[in-house]
């Protein structure tokens, strides 16, 4: 896994210092709120999930850069192992399933309480770090453009 940087509103993170008992889940947020549309979200909350406690670690907003035509790789670049979304149109659910990101949608309210009920709800999703059903032999890359 290569080492990637990047900038928060408040503090600059490494990937290099996120262990194997962790992962990080992505919501398009305004707020302290799931923003209503996926690829409308210039601001992402980044929860880091410790697997072993079921327990959100840290929470850290990011901005997507403008320039950054595919929030799926940019996601996934980013090191985001799942996202959690109100709605989200069907090329976006079948690009993270290319990827490799699991995707949990018609999610609203408050990011932090909707993350604690889900923690509760969905701890298969949780483990092994996949969506339930998920053929991780159909994973492309973010450059890869998928065969029909």
């Amino acid at each position: 896994m290569c080492s990637v940087e990047f900038h928060t509103r408040n503090q600059t993170v490494s990937t290099d210092a996120k262990t194997a008992n962790t992962i990080i889940i992505a919501i398009p947020s305004y707020g302290d709120r799931i923003f209503p549309r996926f690829d409308q979200a210039h601001e992402f909350n980044f929860a880091e999930i410790n697997l072993k406690k079921s327990s959100i670690e840290t929470m850290t907003t990011h901005l997507c850069p403008a320039q950054e035509n595919d929030m799926c790789c940019w996601l996934h670049k980013m090191g985001v192992k799942g996202v959690i979304c109100s709605g989200i149109h069907h090329h976006h659910q079948v690009k993270f399933q290319q990827i490799g990101i699991w995707l949990v949608w018609g999610m609203s309210g408050n990011i932090k309480s909707t993350l604690q009920q889900w923690l509760k709800d969905q701890p298969a999703m949780v483990n092994k770090n996949q969506h339930i059903g998920f053929d991780q032999t159909k994973m492309l890359a973010c450059n890869e453009t998928p065969s029909m």
